[in-house]
C-alpha cells in the first residue's frame, strides 16, 4: 500500500512489533516502534538437559522454498557420513514435500522421516523426542519454534536470517550460520554432539531466555503500554477489587 499505509501507521498512538528486528525495519521508514514479543506458555514444554546429545535432529518449518529445507537435508548427509545412526525428523507440511522427499532419496539419506503436520498439543512431545533443532530459512522474522526449543532444552543450529539473531545469541543460546551454508550447519551440529560442556551451557541459557517470553512477563509489558496510553498508572488500579478487574 506504499505511502498510504505508512501515513496510516504514523497516525497511531503506538506501533508495537513482536521483535526488535521489526522495530529496526520500521525505523528505516522513520516510524518509531516498540517491541513486545510473542509469548508461549513455558510450562507446557518438557524441559530436560540433553547431555550427552544423541544425533537425533528435528526440522519443524513449513515445507516451502522460503524455509530452505534442502539445506538441512544436505547438512544431514554430511552428519550421517560421520554418525551412521543419525536420525532426522522433518515435521510440518507444504507444497514442496514431494520434491523434498525426492531430494532425500537422491542424497541416499537413511533414517529420515517426514512426519507431516504435528498438532500443536503434541509439539512438546515432538521436541522431547529429539536432541538438536535444525533451522535454515533464507528469510524470517520471529519464529516461535525457537522459543519453544528454549523452553524444551532443545539446542538450536540455525541460519542468521532476518530476526533470528535478535532471538538467538550465537554461542550463548544457540549456534548460527550464514544463509544456505549446509556445511556450516553440519559443522555446528556436530560441534554440539562433540562438546557436552558447550551443549549444556546453551541448553541452560536457552531455558533462562525462554522466561522472557512467558505470558506473565509479556502480560506486564502489555499492561504497562495500556496504562501509558490511557494516562493511568498501575497505582490507579491498586484499589480496584479483583472481581472488578479485567486481566489481559
Amino acid at each position: 500500500w506504499g505511502k498510504a499505509f505508512l501515513g496510516i501507521v504514523r497516525a497511531f498512538d503506538a506501533v508495537i512489533a513482536p521483535s526488535n528486528f521489526l522495530v529496526d525495519v520500521f525505523a528505516k521508514f522513520d516510524i518509531k516502534a516498540s517491541s513486545i514479543s510473542n509469548f508461549i506458555f513455558v510450562d507446557k514444554y518438557i524441559y530436560r538437559t540433553r547431555v550427552p546429545l544423541r544425533p537425533v535432529f528435528l526440522s519443524n518449518r513449513i515445507l516451502e522454498p522460503l524455509y530452505n529445507i534442502d539445506c538441512i537435508l544436505r547438512a544431514f548427509q554430511i552428519i550421517q557420513s560421520k554418525y551412521a545412526d543419525a536420525k532426522l525428523i522433518v515435521a510440518h507440511e507444504g507444497f514442496d514435500r514431494e520434491r523434498l522427499e525426492k531430494v532425500a532419496q537422491d542424497l541416499e539419506l537413511n533414517n529420515v522421516e517426514f512426519f507431516g503436520l504435528v498438532p500443536h498439543e503434541r509439539i512438546a512431545e515432538l521436541y522431547d523426542s529429539v536432541d538438536i533443532y535444525l533451522n535454515s530459512p533464507n528469510l524470517d522474522c520471529m519464529p516461535g519454534s525457537l522459543i519453544e526449543c528454549f523452553a524444551s532444552g532443545l539446542p538450536i543450529v540455525s541460519t542468521n536470517a532476518g530476526g533470528i539473531p535478535y532471538i538467538v545469541g550465537d554461542g550463548q543460546t544457540g549456534l548460527l550460520t550464514e544463509l544456505n551454508d549446509h556445511e556450516a550447519i553440519a559443522e555446528k551440529a556436530m560441534l554440539l554432539l562433540e562438546s557436552p560442556d558447550l551443549a549444556k551451557q546453551i541448553i541452560e541459557n536457552g531455558r533462562r531466555e525462554a522466561e522472557k517470553y512467558s505470558w506473565n512477563h509479556v502480560r506486564e509489558e502489555w499492561l504497562n503500554l495500556y496504562e501509558k496510553l490511557s494516562g493511568q498508572s498501575a497505582a490507579d488500579h491498586r484499589g480496584i477489587p479483583a472481581a472488578a478487574r479485567i486481566d489481559v
